[in-house]
């Protein structure tokens, strides 16, 4: 019932639950811990965690996993150095917890020291440090744990094989990544949106459509995802016409809803702009189904700078990133720089030069 109450964010009903168990156990006890710390009031979970009575190593690992949630690595790292024991969902969630910051090498680190202390890793573990070296690019590490998998002996389940798989793709080791796919018995739709992505973000368009191609053939439905990577190996290769022909495909070939996905609408802002057509992306940006983000005008004011155009629309569409991403001052200064480098000024540079008065400070 705690947990219940907690998940629906009911935290009086909760804590008042807690309070009539006659004789509350280890139990009851992390689970209020856990219901305070999922819902954000991290302090509070300390404070009943530092009240128990008796802690076992799920309530330890609890309140670890409470800190890592709320984004206090910091207290969270000095938690797990203070556990009296630890079992492997405990270093499960320290290396985790370390990937999803961002923090690739401490993973990498703990993860060390795991072995070192004699604890055998688990699918789970190994998984999260593949991912580690994914995000890091580390091709050697993520060698010398795929190599370690293999000694020990264990079958890599179907997630762990695809965690390997994106590994290799993001650290453009695309050959030894094709040879894990061609022997993976259960190819499922995530590996082959590795595959498409990999070789798109690569550059080789040919081989990524020849994979969206094959993944058709094999019966596997692609997703929005797949046209995400692949509208982006066309952007590469300047394919404006391949472009458009796999967006309307979405809906003709596939009956997908192309307005439930942002990403894909950018995607074709991007395959546009980089073409030099400039003025289909402005209608297409004007004509989505959604409010254009930063990442769609900034993707838009990509296609000016690839063609030199720095009129009006360069304007609003910096002006626009600016409003939704006050914090991003690239647009501005990507502007500034195109000025300064002599770049072709169209009509309304009076205009743009007042625009840019306010945000000279960034430069």
């Amino acid at each position: 019932m705690i947990n219940a109450y907690a998940k629906g964010g009911h935290l009086a009903e909760a804590l008042d639950v807690f309070a009539k168990i006659p004789k509350k156990d280890v139990v009851s006890w992390t689970s209020i811990v856990t219901a305070y710390a999922e819902n954000g009031h991290i302090l509070e979970a300390r404070r009943i965690f530092d009240k128990m009575p008796d802690k076992n190593v799920v309530s330890w690992t609890a309140m670890i996993t409470g800190y890592i949630e709320n984004g206090c690595l910091g207290e969270a790292r000095r938690l797990f150095d203070a556990m009296p024991q630890r079992n492997v969902a405990s270093w499960n969630a320290m290396i985790s917890g370390y990937v999803k910051n961002g923090r690739g090498w401490d993973a990498l680190e703990i993860f060390k020291l795991m072995d070192l202390t004699g604890m055998h890793p688990n699918d789970i573990t190994f998984m999260s440090a593949i991912d580690a070296c994914a995000d890091l690019q580390a091709l050697l590490e993520g060698q010398i744990l795929h190599a370690e998998i293999t000694a020990s002996g264990t079958e890599p389940d179907a997630y762990l094989r695809n965690a390997l798989l994106h590994m290799y793709g993001r650290c453009g080791s695309l050959a030894m990544a094709e040879s894990l796919f061609d022997d993976m018995p259960d190819r499922d739709r995530w590996s082959w949106n590795v595959m498409i992505s990999s070789y798109a973000h690569g550059g080789h368009t040919r081989r990524s459509l020849a994979f969206f191609a094959e993944m058709a053939l094999d019966g596997i439905t692609p997703d929005g995802v797949t046209f995400v990577a692949v509208l982006g190996a066309c952007s590469h290769a300047g394919r404006v016409d391949l472009g458009c022909h796999y967006f309307v495909s979405m809906s003709t070939d596939y009956s997908m809803a192309r307005d439930v996905d942002h990403d894909l609408y950018v995607c074709l802002i991007d395959v546009l702009g980089r073409s030099g057509w400039i003025k289909e992306a402005e209608d297409l940006i004007a004509n989505m189904p959604f409010q254009p983000d930063s990442v769609a005008w900034a993707t838009l004011l990509g296609g000016y700078r690839n063609y030199g155009s720095l009129g009006r629309g360069a304007q609003q569409a910096a002006q626009c990133v600016f409003q939704l991403d006050p914090e991003d001052s690239a647009p501005y200064v990507l502007l500034h720089n195109l000025y300064k480098s002599g770049r072709r000024r169209q009509e309304g540079d009076g205009d743009f030069e007042q625009a840019m008065k306010p945000t000279m400070g960034y430069f």
